[in-house]
C-alpha cells in the first residue's frame, strides 16, 4: 500500500512558526500547544537537524547564550540559597526548550511569509474583538475571559507585538513579503486593539521602540521619517487631548492616584499606590541582601513577614509579585538575579542588532526578521518594568517562542541570503 507523500519539513516549520501569532488570540492556552507541537517536530527531525553549521552558529549566538545564562544563574541562586524549590525553574526552563526550534528554523530555512501574514491577520482579529467587546457591547471584562487571557495587560502586550511585527514585515523583499496592504491593515488593527485594551504599560512599551527605530533606521529616508514622526505625534496628542478617550482617561486616573498616594497607605482599588508600595518592599528586600537577594520564590514569604512587622500595608498580602520584573529579580536574586534577567533580554537584543548591522539598509529576510525581533525584545524589556511578565507561564513562553523563531529566520542574513 502506497503511503501519501510526506510534507516537506521546511513547509511544516513555516506554518508551525505562523501558528504562534495565529493561535495566541484564539485562546491564550493554545500557545503551550504550539510549543509542544514544535518540540515534537524538532525531536522527530533531530537526526537531520543536528550537526549543521547553522544550528551550531545559532546555539553560539548571543540570543542562545542569554537564554542559557538566565537558567544557569537561577540554578546557581537556588544552590546558593540551598533551596529545594526547583519548581522556580518551571517558567525559565522554556528558554532552553525553545532552542531546538531556533535550530530547526535556521537549518530548514522555511519561508517567513506565512508568519508575517498570519501576524497581520491576528492584528485584525484583535481589533475586531476589542471593538466588539469594548465599543459595541461596552463589556470590558470578557476581553480577558473569552480569549483565555489572565488579564488585559497580556492581551495588550500580544497585540502590541503583532503591531511591531507587521510593521517590520514591510522591510521584507518583494518575493517574500505578504501583500503590503495586509501588513498595513494588520498594524492598524493591532493599534486599535492596543488603544482599547486600556493598558498604560503596553502603550509605552510599544511606542518607545517604534520611536527608537524611527530615529535610528538607515532604511527610512529623512522625509519619510519626518512624516512618520509627525503622524505618531499627532496620534499621541489626539488620544491624550480628546475628552473621553481611553488614553486620556487612564493617564488622568494614574495622575490622580499618584497625587493622593501617601507612603505606607493604600486605598482599595488604587493600583498606583499598590505598585508603589510593592516596589518599596522590593527595594527593602534587595538592600537586605544585595548580591543574592532573599532567594528565588521567597518574595511572598518575606513580604508577609514585612506585613506582620507593620512595614507595609496589609492589603499587599493579595499580591504575588511586585509588578516589576526588575525589582522582583533584584529582591529575590540580588545582583545575580538582575544579571539573569538582563541576559534573557540583552542577549537576544545584541543578536538582532548584529544581524541588522550585517543586513544594511536594504530589504532582506534577515533584516526584517531581526528588526521584528529587536522591536519585540525592546517592547518586552520596557513592559517588564511594570508587569509580572516572566512570572506568568503564558507570557514567558510567548516571548521565548517569538524570539527563537525570529532568531532562526534572521539567521538567513548571517549566511548571506537576501
Amino acid at each position: 500500500m502506497n503511503r501519501p507523500p510526506a510534507l516537506p519539513p521546511a513547509l511544516v516549520a513555516a506554518w508551525l512558526a505562523a501558528a504562534l501569532p495565529g493561535m495566541v488570540l484564539v485562546k491564550q492556552q493554545f500557545t503551550g500547544y504550539v510549543g509542544l507541537v514544535w518540540l515534537g517536530f524538532c525531536i522527530w527531525h533531530w537526526r537531520s537537524l543536528r550537526g549543521h553549521p547553522e544550528g551550531r552558529r545559532i546555539l553560539r549566538s548571543p540570543f542562545a547564550r542569554g537564554f542559557i545564562a538566565n537558567v544557569a544563574l537561577l540554578v546557581l541562586l537556588l544552590v546558593i540559597h540551598r533551596s529545594t524549590d526547583w519548581g522556580e525553574l518551571h517558567n525559565p526552563s522554556r528558554f532552553v526548550l525553545v532552542l531546538p526550534m531556533a535550530v530547526a528554523v535556521a537549518v530548514l530555512r522555511p519561508s517567513c511569509r506565512p508568519y508575517f501574514a498570519v501576524a497581520a491577520c491576528a492584528g485584525l482579529l484583535g481589533a475586531a474583538v476589542a471593538v466588539w467587546q469594548v465599543v459595541i457591547t461596552a463589556e470590558v471584562g470578557p476581553l480577558d475571559a473569552h480569549l483565555g487571557f489572565t488579564n488585559r495587560n497580556k492581551f495588550a502586550y500580544v497585540v502590541g507585538t503583532l503591531l511591531l511585527v507587521s510593521l517590520a514585515g514591510l522591510r521584507l523583499p518583494d518575493g517574500e513579503r505578504p501583500p503590503r496592504a495586509l501588513l498595513v491593515a494588520g498594524a492598524g488593527g493591532a493599534l486599535v486593539a492596543l488603544v482599547l485594551a486600556n493598558t498604560r504599560g503596553a502603550w509605552i512599551a510599544v511606542l518607545l521602540p517604534l520611536v527608537a527605530w524611527l530615529l535610528a533606521s538607515r532604511a527610512i529616508a529623512a522625509q519619510r521619517k519626518a512624516v512618520a514622526a509627525a503622524a505618531i505625534a499627532l496620534l499621541v496628542v489626539g488620544l491624550v487631548a480628546t475628552p473621553g478617550s481611553p488614553v486620556r482617561d487612564r493617564i488622568e486616573l494614574g495622575l490622580a492616584q499618584y497625587e493622593q498616594y501617601t507612603p505606607g497607605h493604600v486605598i482599595a482599588g488604587d493600583s498606583v499606590a499598590e505598585r508603589l508600595e510593592m516596589w518599596r518592599a522590593s527595594l527593602v528586600m534587595a538592600r537586605s541582601s544585595p548580591w543574592i537577594g532573599v532567594g528565588p520564590g521567597r518574595f511572598n514569604e518575606v513580604l508577609n513577614e514585612m506585613i506582620a512587622a507593620g512595614e507595609v500595608p496589609d492589603s499587599l498580602a493579595s499580591q504575588g509579585h511586585p509588578h516589576s520584573e526588575y525589582l522582583e529579580y533584584a529582591a529575590t536574586g540580588g545582583v545575580i538575579g538582575v544579571v539573569a534577567l538582563l541576559a534573557v533580554l540583552l542577549g537576544p537584543l545584541a543578536h538582532f542588532a548584529a544581524v541588522l548591522r550585517a543586513a544594511g539598509p536594504g530589504r532582506s529576510v534577515g533584516g526584517a526578521c531581526a528588526l521584528a525581533g529587536a522591536l519585540v525584545v525592546g517592547a518586552t524589556a520596557i513592559f517588564c518594568a511594570t508587569d509580572p511578565f516572566f512570572y506568568i507561564h503564558f507570557s514567558t513562553l510567548y516571548y521565548a517562542l517569538s524570539v527563537a523563531i525570529l532568531a532562526g529566520f534572521a539567521d538567513a542574513t548571517a549566511r548571506g541570503r537576501p
